[in-house]
């Protein structure tokens, strides 16, 4: 078999192009023009020209490569598929991602080999005309550069990507293409609702139209006016402005409602792009990135985050309310519980915790463990009223369960309890940690031991301990760095968790590194393998059950309306078998047949 790396040049300006459309909707979009393609083959075929001069049998039965399969990929199925096509397409993105470099074509070049590439010259290819671009000899170089690193990258990195991996890699792509069907008329409801909020408070700003809405300078003239001191912060988060609203906001309910004014737009914008990228046949198409984080887990991408959706109702809207099952379908909505608790304890050896988790919650076992809770069946009903001691012990539990064990320090706890209603002082929240890790001393020594490690490998290129499944985490260039903290100069160890230490913007990859951080970081990667695997294994067994979309630890498949009780039993017992290189390990999910989506 030859290995073809494909990379498509396509016409793109400000109302078509990824930005504007997605990527399905780019590729789908009537005006869309892929002008250029350059092919560059393990068996020496280097070529660059217009598609229609490419004889596109050569690829039938051979592996096809892009940098960002979800896109040339798609390209090839839509325009130029012809007879068998290849046997396989894999994205050399995603061989980076999962090789802990960059995923842009520039950085994992500059990276891996040092080589610096010159990607504004696709910039300026904008709003060209196509024949223009198609006959400049600087884009043709370029873009025949484009296929030799694609295929260059192949070469070097592939052997050592699992075929497991390279599963998870076409999934994430086929989930995004596949799409989830979207109730439209709800979504034109939501979309109506939320203009007309946003319109009710433009119009209600007497400012309007003689400053910026939120501007700072405005908003305190307007309260001099009326005898009210202005905040010093509006920021969401902010105590002093949480104090200024009890005291104030019935007084000037117009600086609440400007606070409220830029999430009620981003959640327009989120309902807006969703009815426009929605297909003629009712679809909603997306993207994902696979290993988009540290950890191996998924990210948003394409202007639509997937991942992180409001689980509550937003001004009066639900955005997973949008997402419904193909007509003659229903969606079965899987989530691991607690699945990191029980890795965690798996992984420190606390056998006693980890055997009770066969017969309860990760948080109920931890509750008995440490005398807190005696008559379970009668906590768990007492739990469930609001406000009573049990659903404060019980979110106690759940906080030390999910946060304590990676390292949480005494201040944030505090923080989290306060979200739950619990009041406690900085004395109390030290003493609540001081008594956990004095519970968990073989979670201590997990800490310790990956921390040890770690400081061995200070000053080489690249830490990457393996994981259970034979992946690998990667810290490049472990090393000691001084950094401030409350004043003072304190010598720190540090990584960077990609490779060259950028991911959004500088300094974003390079991290403290500390044993519970070293701690969480597998736990998590542990689980995400776990997870991966078992989903792959629901969709080699149940063919008419397809997965729309998976989130953190959440698979949501679609499967016939007359089969979905089967498929829950199904589903349920396939996705609580653990892997073979994680036995042992009691595994639970919750799970529902639903009619749109939800948490």
């Amino acid at each position: 078999m030859n290995t073809y790396a494909i990379d498509f040049e396509t016409y793109y300006d400000d109302t078509i192009g990824f930005e504007a459309n997605g990527n399905c909707g780019y590729v789908e979009h009537p005006d869309f023009n892929a002008y250029m393609v350059s092919v560059s083959g393990s068996d020496g075929f280097r070529w660059t020209g217009h598609p229609s001069k490419l004889n596109w049998s050569m690829f039938d039965g051979q592996r096809c490569l892009a940098h960002n399969a979800s896109f040339d990929e798609a390209v090839y199925n839509r325009h130029f598929h012809t007879g068998t096509g290849p046997a396989e397409w894999h994205c050399t993105a995603d061989l980076a991602a999962f090789s802990g470099y960059p995923r842009s074509l520039a950085g994992v070049m500059q990276q891996k080999y040092g080589k610096t590439r010159d990607k504004s010259i696709r910039d300026k290819m904008k709003g060209i005309n196509p024949e223009v671009s198609a006959n400049d000899p600087v884009n043709l170089a370029y873009a025949q550069e484009d296929a030799d690193d694609c295929l260059r990258i192949w070469t070097d990195l592939s052997a050592q990507w699992p075929l497991i991996e390279r599963r998870l890699s076409y999934l994430t792509r086929w989930m995004g293409w596949y799409g989830m069907d979207v109730d439209q008329p709800y979504v034109a409801e939501c979309r109506a609702k939320l203009e007309a909020q946003i319109t009710e408070i433009e119009t209600a700003i007497p400012w309007a139209t003689t400053a910026k809405l939120a501007s700072p300078i405005a908003i305190a003239e307007y309260l001099t006016g009326l005898g009210i001191p202005a905040p010093k912060s509006r920021a969401k988060t902010s105590e002093d402005f949480a104090r200024w609203l009890e005291e104030y906001a019935d007084k000037a309910p117009v600086v609440k409602q400007i606070s409220s004014l830029s999430s009620l737009r981003r959640t327009a914008s989120t309902f807006n792009i969703l009815a426009s990228r929605t297909r003629e046949d009712g679809s909603f198409p997306y993207s994902k990135l696979y290993c988009g984080a540290h950890t191996g887990r998924w990210s948003g991408a394409g202007g639509f985050n997937m991942e992180n959706m409001n689980r509550e109702d937003s001004f009066g809207t639900n955005l997973r309310r949008a997402f419904i099952p193909r007509p003659g379908m229903k969606f079965i909505i899987v989530d691991y519980s607690q699945i990191e608790p029980r890795v965690a304890a798996w992984r420190t050896g606390e056998t006693e915790l980890l055997e009770m988790c066969r017969t309860m919650s990760p948080y109920a076992a931890w509750g008995i463990l440490t005398n807190r809770i005696g008559d379970l069946k009668a906590f768990d009903k007492a739990r469930k009223t609001p406000g009573s001691d049990e659903a404060k012990l019980y979110s106690c539990l759940k906080e030390e369960s999910l946060s304590l064990i990676y390292g949480v320090g005494h201040v944030k706890h505090q923080g989290s309890l306060r979200r739950f209603g619990m009041d406690i002082d900085l004395g109390e929240a030290k003493r609540r940690v001081d008594n956990f890790r004095s519970a968990r001393p073989l979670l201590r020594q997990c800490w310790r031991e990956k921390e040890n490690a770690f400081r061995r490998a200070l000053g080489s290129d690249l830490y990457a301990p393996q994981l259970p499944s034979g992946r690998h985490l990667h810290y490049w260039d472990p090393r000691q760095e001084q950094v401030e903290e409350k004043g003072e100069l304190r010598v720190q160890m540090v990584a960077d968790t990609l490779k060259g230490g950028d991911r959004k913007k500088r300094g974003d990859a390079t991290k403290k590194i500390y044993g519970a951080y070293l701690f969480q970081n597998e736990i998590q990667a542990i689980s995400r393998d776990a997870f991966a695997e078992r989903t792959l294994a629901v969709c080699d067994a149940l063919p008419d059950t397809r997965l729309c979309m998976t989130a953190h630890d959440e698979d949501v498949f679609e499967c016939p309306v007359n089969a979905a009780e089967d498929r829950v039993r199904d589903v349920r017992h396939l996705l609580t078998i653990p892997p073979d290189w994680m036995p042992g390990v009691p595994l639970d999910v919750s799970i529902e047949i639903a009619d749109y989506y939800k948490k």
